[in-house]
């Protein structure tokens, strides 16, 4: 399992001063996800940057939305399941797909970019 600490998110390498292996994994994650998910599937282009960029705070949102908006929505007009159907197709399948899919390629970039994974981080 020592492996898997190899596939870190696009903002470890922008916290520790691989800035440019960040933004290359950020824009490679985007293009990948607006093919994947954006031209297959019909998701927006705005789902995708933000699975993108919030990476796993998209998981939070959804948590939040569950527990403190929905209770607001009247499920006699059909807006409660409306707003989980818009929920869970623009939020949380572009965040299950964009976690592991950023992971994937900020480890291509950085084994493209000369990154050492022995470095002890």
């Amino acid at each position: 399992m020592k492996w898997l600490r190899k596939f870190k998110s696009h903002w470890f390498y922008w916290h520790t001063g691989y800035r440019k292996i960040a933004v290359l994994s950020m824009i490679t994650s985007a293009v990948v996800l607006w093919s994947f998910l954006g031209i297959t599937s019909g998701f927006s282009i705005g789902a995708i940057l933000v699975a993108v960029l919030l990476d796993t705070v998209g998981f939070w949102l959804a948590i939040v939305y569950l527990l403190l908006v929905r209770p607001y929505f009247p499920d006699w007009l059909g807006l409660q399941s409306s707003a989980d159907t818009l929920l869970i197709k623009q939020v949380v399948i572009p965040m299950i797909v964009g976690f592991f899919l950023n992971r994937i390629v900020s480890f291509c970039v950085a084994k493209l970019c000369g990154y050492r994974f022995d470095e002890g981080h």
